[in-house]
């Protein structure tokens, strides 16, 4: 989790702010698919279509 924390400084450097969200937000499903088991979860939100961009 430090890592997503630590990764918005150089994100923001890098990119205008609405694709440093999309790229972290890349990176938090990543983690949360690889270390909380949440690739069930997150299908389901993404397959709703409820999500927004």
């Amino acid at each position: 989790m430090a890592r997503l924390y630590e990764a918005v400084p150089g994100l923001l450097a890098t990119m205008p702010p609405r694709e440093a969200l999309r790229a972290w937000t890349r990176r938090f499903i990543d983690y949360a698919t690889a270390e909380l088991g949440m690739a069930d979860a997150l299908r389901a939100v993404v397959a709703s279509g409820t999500n927004r961009s």
